[in-house]
């Protein structure tokens, strides 16, 4: 029995490093899939011939910024970010009484009258927990990412 409770100790423990591991690419991918969309809705393109194009430094055009780009920020202190914790089942996590075992995840993302410009890229499809899309009244233009099949909880889109 000794060696079936260090076999069930080890799996226990491989299953731990994997969940770790996954929220570890959940948060990485969130916080990409939000970097994109800055960049993608606040750049400032300068020509410099009829051939070249400069992407500068974004000077920030959106009326609210708030934490966004923070380095050592969490994403979910992000002006229009909204993130709740999920335990490691994806469980929504607030009767979890061991909080370190969730994680945040982006649920909303409001920019509504953010004067947010250019266009929605598709790693906005990398936000899977987002049930809330609200970038109603900005000046996006372009077509809106044909495949958004990462989003099977969004359920408001403005």
């Amino acid at each position: 029995t000794d060696v079936l409770q260090l076999i069930e100790k080890d799996n226990e423990d491989e299953e731990e490093e994997d969940s770790n591991h996954h929220d570890q690419i959940q948060s990485f991918l969130e916080r990409y899939a939000l970097i994109v969309f800055y960049f993608s809705t606040n750049r400032v393109i300068t020509q410099t011939s009829a051939t070249t194009a400069v992407l500068t430094q974004p000077q920030t055009k959106w009326t609210h910024n708030e934490n966004w780009m923070a380095t050592f920020d969490s994403i979910c202190t992000w002006y229009g970010v909204t993130c709740k914790n999920l335990d490691n089942d994806g469980n929504d996590g607030h009767n979890n009484v061991f909080q370190q075992d969730s994680v945040k995840v982006v649920t909303s993302l409001d920019l509504s009258l953010n004067n947010l410009e250019g266009t929605m890229p598709s790693e906005i499809n990398l936000l899977t927990h987002l049930s809330i899309l609200n970038l109603s009244n900005n000046a996006l233009e372009g077509r809106i990412p044909v495949d958004l099949s990462g989003l099977g909880l969004l359920g408001k889109f403005y």
